[in-house]
């Protein structure tokens, strides 16, 4: 079979190849898995719209350091690759307000663990948290920031206290 660019056969395999070089694990997800599947592609279109990136740069895969439910099922760890810098930029869904909100995650500066460092609902949250000219991005730290499983033992974000740097 021969497929023309751009065509439905064409996206389609490309569409395959991407899901099966983001995410391995879940790539041999049968129908059944299919509620999985779409709250992911949601959850990758709302973020590529409200933070104005193309869908193709965002992946959603299991987060194996939090999960959720009563199931204990891991929950969702966005990526979006610059396509320009191959810079990755790492969200987890704020269930708060999921599809709507999101927690940028990045190196807690107290022990260096992937954390939730900033709240996202738009691409200027995202350079708020970015520029290195705010000296005022760590001051409002999201509340899930504190108590994250990747924090180290030790560390002093570990525990909702009332020290926060």
């Amino acid at each position: 079979m021969t497929t023309a660019p751009g065509s439905l056969v064409a996206r389609a395999i490309t569409e395959a190849r991407h899901r099966r070089s983001t995410d391995p694990d879940g790539a041999d997800d049968q129908p059944e898995d299919l509620p999985r599947w779409t709250r992911r592609d949601t959850s990758a279109r709302s973020i590529a719209v409200q933070l104005a990136v193309d869908t193709d740069t965002v992946a959603v895969i299991d987060d194996h350091v939090r999960w959720y439910g009563l199931s204990r099922s891991p929950g969702d760890l966005i990526t979006i690759t610059d396509p320009v810098t191959s810079e990755v930029l790492r969200f987890v869904p704020d269930f708060a307000a999921y599809d709507r909100r999101w927690l940028l995650i990045d190196e807690c500066p107290g022990c260096g663990g992937i954390v939730p460092m900033a709240l996202v609902t738009t691409l200027a949250d995202v350079g708020d948290y970015l520029d290195p000219d705010n000296d005022t991005r760590l001051d409002r730290l999201p509340a899930d920031h504190f108590g994250d499983p990747a924090h180290r033992r030790d560390c002093s974000h570990r525990s909702n206290c009332a020290n926060r740097d």
